[in-house]
């Protein structure tokens, strides 16, 4: 009998621990080319106001853009591009950027991503040869080189 009740309190406490270690599902949205391309996220980050930040490399060039949810499309510059986007709340894309060179051979690519408490947005990552960000170019010294690139939360 003391066997059976030690069993009924562990089978109880057992039932209670899945109960507290479990997590809520708030929503989840698709990245998405028409290209059959590739789309793979790196890096995320959150704000105090529920939004999202993620990071990541996609290929999608002219006339076969990604799309991110919401219908906000991003075309490469190359090969695989760095792209940066921000989720509000309810998971809908508010802005997309992208950054990269123009080789149709080499890959680049955001691999983290970190906001401050002023609501800056750094980003880390590779890129090779030539590369634009927002209209501002860097040259690597070597084959490829690391980047640290700071956007403001409004991109």
């Amino acid at each position: 009998m003391k066997k059976l009740v030690i069993i009924f309190y562990a089978v109880i406490i057992l039932l209670i621990a899945q109960n507290i270690y479990s997590q809520v599902f708030y929503n989840s949205r698709v990245v998405t080319g028409n290209s059959g391309g590739t789309e793979m996220g790196k890096g995320i980050c959150a704000d105090a106001f529920g939004n999202t930040y993620a990071t990541g490399k996609f290929n999608g060039g002219p006339g076969f853009p990604v799309y991110f949810p919401g219908g906000v499309p991003l075309s490469s510059y190359g090969n695989f591009d760095a792209f940066i986007c921000k989720f509000n709340s309810s998971g809908n894309t508010v802005w997309a950027k992208h950054a990269g060179s123009s080789s149709v051979s080499l890959e680049d690519e955001g691999n983290g991503i970190c906001i401050d408490n002023s609501g800056n947005l750094y980003i880390t990552g590779t890129y090779h040869g030539t590369a634009t960000f927002e209209g501002t170019t860097i040259t690597s010294a070597g084959a490829s080189d690391i980047f640290i690139a700071k956007y403001s939360n409004s991109g």
